[in-house]
């Protein structure tokens, strides 16, 4: 996990993932869950937002377009990421089961975007009102 902590930026990390595993590892002790009596996270409206733009388009969006419709930077949507993947843990899913992240070329100018789409599992599982808060 290549953490790193820089004095103009603090913890730095190279995904999401790297974030939410250290802070699940620096939330237990000695890498050891204990039981927890906080209620479950809860969604932020960016990212209640995020999940509702990535639920009406099936095929994905690119993460300028997303970062551009909640109204962030492009490098905010990580952090939104890493909301939706706490809460996601309240709920026995990790991000993977909710959220694919993937790399296309963008066919104006060549570049590698990425693109973030919900998968067809956590697709389903809003459609059919398992989480209140999404409803």
């Amino acid at each position: 996990m290549p953490v790193r902590f820089t004095t103009g930026e603090g913890w730095v990390f190279d995904t999401a993932e790297e974030a939410a595993a250290f802070y699940r590892y620096i939330s237990t002790k000695n890498g050891v869950d204990e039981p927890d009596d906080t209620p479950p996270a809860r969604l932020p409206d960016s990212a209640k937002q995020l999940i509702d733009i990535l639920l009406k388009n099936p095929d994905g969006v690119p993460g300028r377009t997303l970062a551009q419709a909640i109204g962030v930077e492009p490098k905010g949507v990580g952090s939104i990421m890493g909301t939706i993947s706490r809460w996601g843990e309240s709920h026995q899913l990790t991000r993977k089961e909710m959220i694919i992240k993937k790399r296309a070329r963008d066919s104006d100018t060549g570049k590698s975007i990425r693109i973030l789409k919900l998968t067809n599992s956590f697709r389903k599982e809003l459609a059919g009102g398992a989480f209140d808060e999404l409803s």
